[in-house]
């Protein structure tokens, strides 16, 4: 019998684009995608996996409002679906070993799980398709290639999830299936209040299968920083609390810097009047109209943007002390965030406060220890199974 084949199928996370875009406002371009996530845990994963070039596959994340989830389903399967080869095609069986991170990361659970479960029946195979908003396509392309695997001998050896959540109605976020080899999930503490709302998946698994193969750790860091993008995203809420109780800062010069920042859309803050415009990432990709329709009518009202609020700065920063900084509340709040710069451009406003400006680096360097952790800690847990030398 031929020898196992070790076969990788890494999964990023979303990629949103900046409000403004002339195109679409909630998609990066590959190049963009790319250059920002050059340095992430699943690109490394990819690009020095040890069973070879040809043996690794990458798969870019959904987009902001996750109507591209399909896509991303699709090109996974692809993937598998060349490695296994077909029914008469001679090869060593295969184990699969799963990677993701964010979205990325719910994707990769749901193809564990479905490739190494029991096989569904018409029935739940419709079921699956009406719950949970995957194409028919996808779902009997999982189903052919769990069947494939199976008759190869094959498992699904590894899974690594890199703060997976599941913010999309075309993601299954079941626990981990009991025929998944070695699960291990890293995910972020409540108490930096970095993406609070979002909920997490892959911590709870399945009865049955080998004790121990669910294996999980908590880190204090921003969601960006387990997926290897440490001082990315959302400021932690201490910070943000501590800065506000800083003493001798020059609020009124940091709020002038604040000002002079353009506040991208302030348009559609105005005309949702601060309640702002909640957009979840759903299915169907019919909101891609909407949010172009709401970037065409800011841009017509470009000349017309209000000056921001006194205060402006202070306010936002208390809205990421009450952990409600990360843009969830809306396109107004969106707007606010990319002005602020969000983690990486914060300490711009506090150049002439040394104390804040000391503050800001100790929770950056924090931040780059913590995506450090959950690296080293991913490594050791998957051990063997482990698509990097370490």
């Amino acid at each position: 019998m031929a020898e196992p084949r070790n076969i990788l199928v890494a999964i990023n996370g979303t990629h949103g684009g900046k409000l403004g875009s002339r195109l679409n406002p909630w998609r990066k371009s590959d190049k963009e995608y790319d250059a920002d996530f050059a340095g992430s845990h699943v690109r490394r994963f990819y690009e020095e996996c040890r069973w070879g070039p040809s043996q690794a596959h990458y798969v870019r994340g959904p987009s902001t409002l996750a109507d591209d989830v399909n896509r991303c389903f699709g090109e996974a399967l692809s993937a598998i679906e060349e490695q296994l080869g077909d029914a008469g095609t001679k090869r060593g069986p295969a184990r699969l070993h799963f990677a993701g991170f964010s979205r990325g990361g719910a994707i990769a659970l749901d193809l564990a799980n479905g490739l190494s479960r029991p096989p569904l029946g018409l029935a739940k195979v419709v079921g699956r398709t009406l719950s949970f908003g995957k194409t028919v396509d996808v779902v009997r392309r999982i189903e052919r290639a769990r069947a494939r695997l199976a008759q190869q001998g094959g498992v699904v050896a590894s899974l690594a999830m890199f703060d997976a959540v599941d913010m999309s109605s075309d993601i299954d976020g079941e626990p981990v299936g009991a025929r998944v080899g070695r699960a291990c999930l890293v995910r972020r503490s409540a108490g930096w209040g970095s993406r609070k709302g979002w909920t997490n998946v892959g911590d709870t698994a399945e009865p049955g299968g080998r004790p121990g193969r669910l294996r999980r750790t908590v880190l204090d860091a921003t969601h960006g920083a387990l997926g290897g993008q440490p001082c990315e995203g959302d400021v932690p809420q201490e910070l943000a609390r501590l800065l506000l109780a800083l003493r001798g800062v020059d609020w009124a010069l940091a709020e002038a810097r604040f000002s002079g920042r353009p506040l991208e859309n302030a348009a559609v803050k105005a005309r949702s009047k601060d309640k702002g415009l909640f957009v979840h990432p759903i299915h169907g990709g019919f909101l891609n109209g909407v949010a172009a329709e709401v970037e065409r009518i800011a841009r017509l009202s470009d000349r017309k943007r209000p000056p921001p609020a006194a205060g402006a700065l202070r306010s936002l920063l208390a809205a990421y002390a009450r952990g409600e900084g990360d843009g969830m509340k809306g396109l107004g709040n969106m707007a606010r965030d990319d002005a602020l710069g969000g983690f990486p451009g914060i300490g711009a406003f506090f150049v002439d406060s040394r104390p804040a400006g000391d503050l800001i680096e100790r929770f950056r360097l924090l931040d780059r220890d913590a995506a450090r952790k959950a690296m080293r800690w991913m490594c050791e847990q998957l051990a063997d199974d482990c698509p990097i030398k370490t």
